[in-house]
């Protein structure tokens, strides 16, 4: 149902899709690397992140993961093997200008979080909010600064993210993003992306 939702709003944004990108574009397509460690296990994989336009203020968004450990995990004392990790999230965002390309930006969305070892399986939904900024510094170079909130069941945690990224002409970028816990667990994650504004 996610892999749908995510090919129908892909679809609707190369339909819709113009030549001229803006400074700070919010429809736009990014496919990167991410490398997370959790509870001191570490995990990699890919991203796919969509955003679409809706007017001048509100977008909608959607993104998912697939990551895979490292190493053997044993899961509920099972025996260890490798793990995976998907996670998928779809909502809506808001932003509005608060200086000379600067942007206020704010999203809510669904999130589905899956972790798959052998026939062990958790599943997990919630919420996840974010609030930031994002700054086209010049043509080249955009910055961006977040505060995240998630809520999964009865499972709740949060984090700050920093990103650049570096423009190739109007429409090509390369982005890489650093985000860390802050409620004292070593959870972090570094990624890397390529992404295409319309």
């Amino acid at each position: 149902m996610f892999k749908q939702s995510l090919t129908a709003a892909l679809s609707a944004i190369l339909l819709s899709a113009s030549a001229q990108a803006t400074d700070l574009s919010y429809t736009n397509l990014s496919i990167g690397y991410t490398s997370n460690d959790i509870g001191g296990e570490s995990y990699d994989g890919y991203n796919i992140a969509i955003r679409y336009a809706l007017g001048d203020e509100f977008f909608l968004h959607a993104r998912t993961s697939s990551l895979e450990s490292n190493d053997a995990i044993s899961l509920n004392g099972g025996v260890p093997a490798t793990q995976d990790a998907d996670t998928t999230v779809l909502g809506v965002g808001y932003h509005v200008e608060i200086a000379t390309q600067l942007d206020f930006v704010a999203t809510l969305g669904y999130m589905d979080e899956e972790q798959v070892q052998g026939n062990a399986l958790i599943d997990a939904d919630g919420f996840q909010v974010t609030t930031g900024v994002r700054w086209k510094a010049s043509d080249m170079v955009e910055l961006n600064a977040d505060v995240l909130h998630v809520s999964l069941d009865e499972r709740t945690s949060g984090g700050v993210g920093i990103g650049a990224r570096f423009f190739f002409g109007q429409a090509v970028s390369f982005g890489t993003a650093y985000s860390k816990d802050w409620n004292g667990a070593k959870d972090e994650q570094i990624s890397a992306d390529l992404r295409l504004d319309f």
